[in-house]
């Protein structure tokens, strides 16, 4: 659990790797934790080879399907399907994210970070845990 001023923020940090299934099945746990005022922050998954564009599609899908509201995605794999899905956030590397959250911060309770290590979504947790 990390401070910001007075509020308290939890973050679920899976920042270090991410496969398609492994940031599915997390992505489904997450939905179903009864806690509130929640924001995903998902990065790319590397090295899909071929595959990558399908991978990405299925999370962004996955997302659809169970309707998040507050979702972040981040990488140039994801970014790809930025006009495609309009309703979701999408930036190319993790620094928009911390302007993001610092506008929201008011509404955020909890925050779910998964992505490959190569996004540096370690950063993001490491701005709020000073």
């Amino acid at each position: 659990m990390t401070n910001i001023g007075s509020k308290r923020i939890t973050f679920f940090d899976h920042s270090y790797n991410a496969s398609p299934h492994s940031l599915n099945k997390q992505i489904l746990i997450f939905h179903e934790r009864n806690v509130k005022q929640k924001v995903y922050i998902l990065g790319s998954m590397k090295e899909l080879g071929v595959q990558t564009d399908f991978f990405h599609l299925q999370i962004i899908e996955l997302a659809t399907k169970l309707n998040l509201k507050r979702i972040i995605f981040i990488g140039e794999e994801f970014y790809k399907f930025k006009k495609k899905f309009n309703k979701f956030v999408f930036y190319k590397n993790y620094i928009p994210v911390i302007n993001y959250l610092n506008k929201e911060i008011n509404n955020v309770k909890n925050i779910f970070v998964m992505g490959s290590r190569s996004n540096k979504l370690d950063r993001i947790i490491k701005q709020y845990a000073k």
